[in-house]
């Protein structure tokens, strides 16, 4: 075999003088220099670079008129929303439990009545939870709790904001969970049922609000409110869905069908609930007050329609 020799190039590689070996050499050659000339590019470029591609970045500086100026343009434009979503915004506040302003100065001021029937009424009476409707005029008490009164901006800082919250778009159909309450190694519920009362334990246990969309008409949604305690390791299950079964990852769930909660708002419209929490262990007290050194805490859940798609026909008889 011939001794090794140096190959005149832009980058020096060692071949051989065999042609076959010459040619894979040229080969390899030519994509390690074109990475090469990116690189000293990109190097010397800098983000102007990913610029000429349309990839600039929010902090990138743009030079114009001799100037350097920072952009604040978004890297990519927002994906836009569904014609058909609903936007809902999920807003907790807390108070001491035994707050009056927890207590009956809010809840004269919303509608507990509903479209409630007398059973679930008495049903959620017996579990220690309050639910109501507020209308698009929030009342001054309501106003208060969240925040948005002068008074009260002034008295909270922001390390000691009693207020937390997100916002979700919801399809129709779909639903989201609101967790009320922390992960507890071990949690009692005391339930009513034909009359009769029983407590029942689980480990690892943490409770739920499961909230579904539907759709009735432009600005208009009917929101379902579905308590659910969510327990023991998180595991692959088997899900039912519209399409079929599928596998998720989660703990056992147990639903409490019998206290589901409907209202027909409109957009700027909510639902409040919380627990009068009178009674221990039962199950509107493990829903809205806090675990241990926050079992003091009581928590108010407030869901507002905040907007909604609004839904174009697709033919419209123009008037003669």
């Amino acid at each position: 075999m011939p001794p090794l020799k140096r190959c005149p190039s832009a980058v020096s590689i060692l071949c051989t003088d065999d042609s076959w070996l010459s040619f894979y050499c040229t080969l390899l050659l030519r994509p390690v220099c074109a990475l090469l000339i990116v690189v000293l590019i990109a190097t010397t470029a800098g983000c102007q670079l990913f610029s000429v591609f349309g990839m600039g970045f929010a902090d990138e500086t743009v030079a114009q008129n001799g100037k350097a100026e920072r952009s604040n343009k978004p890297p990519l434009p927002g994906l836009p929303n569904a014609q058909d979503a609903t936007q809902i915004e999920i807003v907790f506040a807390q108070r001491p439990i035994g707050d009056t302003e927890m207590g009956d100065a809010l809840w004269n001021e919303i509608d507990q009545v509903c479209n409630f029937d007398e059973d679930l009424r008495k049903n959620l009476s017996a579990h220690d939870i309050r639910a109501g409707h507020i209308g698009s005029t929030m009342p001054p008490v309501l106003e208060k709790l969240l925040g948005m009164t002068d008074s009260e901006r002034q008295s909270q800082s922001e390390s000691s904001q009693s207020l937390s919250g997100r916002r979700v778009l919801l399809r129709p159909g779909a639903e989201t969970e609101i967790q009320t309450s922390l992960l507890v190694p071990e949690r009692t519920v005391r339930f009513i049922e034909n009359g009769e009362t029983h407590e029942e334990s689980f480990r690892n246990a943490r409770c739920v609000v499961r909230v579904t969309s539907h759709r009735l008409q432009d600005g208009w949604v009917k929101l379902e409110l579905v308590p659910e305690i969510h327990h023991g390791p998180q595991t692959l299950r088997r899900i039912a869905t519209e399409g079929g079964w599928r596998l998720k990852t989660q703990q056992e769930i147990q639903p409490l069908y019998q206290l589901k909660i409907s209202f027909d708002l409109n957009v700027g419209e909510m639902v409040a609930m919380t627990t009068n929490a009178a009674e221990e262990n039962s199950l509107g007290r493990n829903f809205f007050t806090g675990v241990e050194r926050h079992s003091h805490i009581q928590r108010l859940l407030v869901v507002r329609v905040a907007n909604m798609g609004r839904l174009e026909a697709v033919y419209q008889e123009q008037p003669r």
